[in-house]
């Protein structure tokens, strides 16, 4: 599970993607929960072709996708079974 808080936010439509160290697409997460300000995002850990990942780490960008602009931030992530 992937949570975030975004404060002070008004119509957002955050969107989250992971890419491999190389920068290469794995998946995009668009249907979060929302409760507030806190964003919930579920992730099983496999690749838009459905394969699970190999453990490791991996890039994870949130995009807001707000109506102001689009505020993004990348962070690291581990994956690990």
């Amino acid at each position: 599970q992937i949570d975030f808080v975004a404060l002070k936010v008004e119509n957002a439509t955050p969107q989250i993607s992971i890419f491999d160290l190389a920068g290469r697409p794995v998946v995009k997460l668009a249907t979060p929960t929302v409760q507030g300000a806190t964003y919930a995002f579920i992730w099983s850990g496999r690749d838009v072709a459905g394969n699970l990942v190999a453990p490791g780490s991996y890039l994870l960008r949130i995009d807001l996708r707000t109506n102001a602009g689009e505020d993004t931030i990348l962070r690291p992530i581990a994956v690990a079974y």
